[in-house]
């Protein structure tokens, strides 16, 4: 059983092919995050380097979950950084593989 985990730096630098894979079939699928196609491995790359040094400074949390071709999902918290909003965050870009929708509480995650 393979569990969702908050990705370290270190982590989410390694998984960023991963990452690119599942936006690439998240897209694909129709999911509504803001791409449109065509949108290619290279567009999906450059999006989640982008993100490196907001997920190194705590600005942005992620969380995956490994699946049997990389990862079956993934979510972000971007975490709101005024005095005032300490207490909250944004969550961002749900995203599940299509080959892991639909499993409810029995899927891996």
């Amino acid at each position: 059983m393979h569990a969702i985990a908050r990705l370290s730096a270190a982590e989410f630098t390694a998984r960023t092919p991963d990452l690119a894979d599942l936006l690439l079939d998240a897209v694909a699928g129709g999911h509504s995050l803001g791409f449109v196609r065509p949108f290619g491995r290279g567009a999906a790359l450059d999006w989640w380097r982008a993100r490196t040094a907001a997920v190194a400074d705590g600005s942005l949390l992620v969380w995956a979950c490994p699946g049997p071709r990389g990862l079956d999902g993934t979510v972000g918290l971007a975490v709101e950084s005024k005095p005032n909003g300490r207490h909250r965050a944004e969550v961002v870009k749900l995203m599940v593989h299509r080959d892991a929708r639909g499993r409810g509480l029995a899927g891996p995650c």
